[in-house]
């Protein structure tokens, strides 16, 4: 059985999926799987009743077979709930990368999402619930992006004299953004939170993180051998060289746009630059 679902609200956020098309999926299948459960209460209860279960195992014994490959708690009380949330943060998940409101996010919203789909601790899959956080996060994006500013500003390693205690200057150099072969994306997250602002700073769309700073250095990579090597990228608004130890050396190229950058520091510190180096 289907619903019908709002979701005119969706129509120019997720051009690309049915919003009630998949709510109606959604239905259908946990319906089925409501049922299949019932069905399988209904086999141990027959079981039970004509001692086809060995007494001390029940049917779960039956269910798990010799290689014990199927999970038992299937017919546990809260079987259709868990299963419900698992398929919600699935759904959150697949509708939150085709929008593109990761894009919009900096790295501590976008940390805290991932570990709710990680957690299965999403809101349960409604047209209210869509529309309340897809509102929510567009109209948090001015507060998002100058709070990913400030903790990419907070994460500088102050052992180097590049990193100033009081504004970006024309680089930043960050500790530990390659290890093992692999770029770290906690690390690249606040690379992408800078990048985010430069393109809203310059008049331009929000970066799509599908195709963001984690992606395209990871392609600049590809191809070199070892676990531990050091190269180079140049980026649209930043050069990068990272270096054998896992550090790199980030040079900004638009020193107009750092400026703008500073100055939304200074609105929230007061009185950490010095009047005469704001813009520096």
């Amino acid at each position: 059985m289907t619903h019908q679902h709002d979701t005119t609200f969706a129509g120019g956020i997720v051009k690309s999926v049915s919003i009630e098309n998949l709510l109606n999926q959604r239905d259908a299948v946990i319906e089925r799987i409501g049922n299949a459960i019932a069905l399988l209460h209904e086999a141990q209860n027959i079981a039970d009743a004509a001692h086809l279960t060995r007494e001390y195992r029940g049917f779960a014994y039956l269910l798990q077979g010799k290689d014990h490959y199927m999970r038992t708690d299937l017919l546990d009380g809260d079987a259709v709930t868990r299963i419900r949330s698992r398929i919600d943060a699935s759904a959150w998940d697949y509708l939150m990368n085709e929008a593109g409101l990761l894009s919009l996010m900096d790295s501590k919203v976008r940390a805290d999402w991932r570990n709710k789909i990680e957690q299965c601790d999403t809101p349960e899959l409604t047209s209210d619930n869509l529309r309340a956080t897809f509102g929510k996060l567009h109209d948090m994006r001015a507060d998002m992006f100058e709070r990913g500013v400030i903790e990419c500003f907070r994460r500088l390693s102050w052992c180097y004299q590049t990193n100033r205690l009081f504004a970006f200057g024309k680089r930043i150099v960050m500790t530990y953004i390659r290890s093992y072969g692999h770029f770290s994306l906690d690390k690249l997250d606040h690379i992408a939170d800078l990048q985010g602002v430069f393109c809203i700073l310059d008049g331009q769309a929000e970066e799509d993180h599908r195709n963001g700073i984690y992606r395209r250095l990871n392609d600049a990579e590809r191809g070199r051998l070892g676990l531990i090597t050091a190269g180079t990228h140049d980026d649209v608004y930043m050069h990068f060289r990272w270096f054998k130890n896992g550090n790199a050396h980030i040079a900004f190229k638009r020193m107009d746009l750092v400026e703008k950058m500073n100055a939304i520091l200074a609105k929230h510190y007061p009185g950490a630059l010095p009047h005469d180096r704001h813009t520096t």
